[in-house]
């Protein structure tokens, strides 16, 4: 693909999406690494606490007075459904990709007499490792998504 050869429109679109590419990769592994960080009794606690709140909203119940605002009540639900979903499959693959890295920097720290170039590099290593487990997890989960978007459609 010639960059020099697209139109204005085109070139600001690339540079919009290269952006987005790269925001999406910055927030994946920013939350590996603060995944490696977080206590293993405050993961316990917060799977307890997401065992018990349903991703569903409890403000399904709300009354309106007009089909309308029915109609947009609900579109608004789905929407913060999704964002839920979304949010739950996210926090998922950042802790596991986080778990998948975490063995290898314990085992890259408790080598005898490791110099610092080969423990930083081993952590790196570790920490892509996570996040490329992460990333994949979220694209399956994107894909997923429309997919049943697309068989919704349909019908």
């Amino acid at each position: 693909m010639d960059i020099k050869k697209l139109d204005l429109r085109d070139k600001i679109l690339y540079i919009l999406g290269m952006s987005l590419c790269g925001v999406i990769v910055f927030v994946v592994v920013a939350g590996v690494i603060v995944a490696l960080f977080v206590p293993a009794s405050e993961t316990k606690r917060r799977k307890k606490k997401s065992a018990t709140d349903p991703v569903i909203d409890d403000e399904k119940d709300v009354q309106t007075s007009s089909k309308a605002n029915q109609t947009f009540t609900d579109i608004l639900q789905k929407i913060k459904q999704s964002f839920r979903h979304f949010t739950l499959c996210y926090m998922t693959s950042v802790k596991e990709g986080a778990d998948l890295a975490k063995y290898d920097i314990i085992e890259a720290v408790e080598e005898r007499d490791p110099s610092t170039d080969s423990v930083t590099e081993k952590f790196l290593k570790a920490v892509q490792k996570g996040v490329q487990h992460a990333g994949v997890e979220m694209i399956v989960f994107v894909i997923d998504m429309f997919e049943k978007m697309k068989k919704s459609s349909d019908k």
